[in-house]
């Protein structure tokens, strides 16, 4: 699933990040986790999906959207409450981030009850129960006890007292580029323990946008190729020379920023005439910047940035 930022922010900004996960949730000890975080668990891009050449990722903090239930509409939060293989309750999370091959979970949790549960018969979900088979550093992983093998395992779990790993296998086993859910977990634990193949490391343009985001979500995507004129596409948010989108949401309370970011594959590709033509359709054909206010245009190096308010009621609308 790889969201664009209008999709992102249209769709339901909040169920958004919970939705692509498919997972379970699970929170930590220690540490503040939350959004700012993320970019030490995001893997460049073929990492773990051996045949992708971008990147994508869907983050949010439960705790943060969970002490602004009241400000927020019933249904959207009701949206973004998921029932979690490891007994982990969702607003202890103040870390939920998704991306391709896994999900990786930080907040308030014992790592040996995390254990217990998924090695319980009666544990929750309908998954069934896990048997430990493997280690990497100060992870214990996880494969469901019916599986021939953890190359037959439809997902792992890595867990510690630092975060909590879910990991699904990637690629073809018939075109020699399979990797195991196992073997995904471990490169996750690389990535995020071992400051190994990061995204933000490796790539400009995802480092740019991942730089722009705060706040309680955050969705974005970097692109095989710059757009060109002939798929140029305003009103979609599709610009000449972008090579990377997402967005953030801020919950202040009754109200909350929205920032919407476009990288450029050079500075002098940013036009922000065609950002204002592009928040003008917006503001008339639906999607979040329908109900915004206080909208502005900006410039930050190769950063197209629009920024606008909106009630913290009208997120997911």
């Amino acid at each position: 699933m790889k969201p664009t930022r209008r999709q992102f922010l249209a769709a339901g900004a909040v169920a958004g990040a919970g939705a692509l996960a498919g997972c379970e949730q699970i929170p930590f000890i220690g540490g503040d986790g939350g959004i700012g975080q993320f970019t030490n668990w995001v893997p460049a891009a073929g990492e773990i999906e051996p045949n992708s050449e971008t990147v994508n990722f869907n983050v949010t903090s439960p705790t943060q959207i969970h002490s602004n239930r009241t400000n927020l509409r019933p249904s959207t939060y009701q949206q973004e409450q998921q029932t979690y293989r490891t007994g982990v309750q969702w607003q202890s999370l103040s870390m939920s981030l998704s991306m391709e091959g896994g999900a990786v979970y930080k907040g308030s949790y014992n790592a040996d009850d995390v254990a217990a549960e998924l090695t319980s018969p009666s544990g929750s979900g309908d998954r069934g129960e896990f048997t430990e088979e493997d280690s990497e550093g100060n992870y214990d992983i996880f494969i469901p006890s019916s599986a021939n093998g953890p190359e037959e395992a439809e997902e792992a779990w890595a867990v510690s007292g630092n975060a909590i790993i879910s990991a699904r296998p990637t690629g073809s086993e018939f075109q020699d580029n399979f990797s195991s859910a196992v073997e995904n977990a471990k490169a996750i634990i690389d990535v995020g323990e071992n400051g190994e193949n990061r995204a933000v490391d490796d790539s400009d343009d995802f480092n740019t946008l991942a730089n722009e985001f705060s706040g309680a979500i955050a969705s974005g995507r970097t692109l095989r190729e710059e757009v060109d004129s002939d798929r140029e596409s305003i009103a979609q948010g599709n610009f000449e020379g972008m090579v990377a989108s997402g967005a953030s949401i801020s919950i202040n309370g009754s109200n909350s920023n929205v920032k919407q970011v476009f990288v450029f594959d050079s500075e002098g590709d940013v036009s922000t005439d065609d950002l204002e033509e592009y928040v003008e359709r917006s503001d008339t054909g639906g999607g979040i910047l329908s109900y915004a206010r206080d909208v502005n245009v900006n410039q930050n190096g190769t950063a197209g940035i629009v920024n606008a308010t909106i009630d913290t009621y009208d997120i997911g609308r």
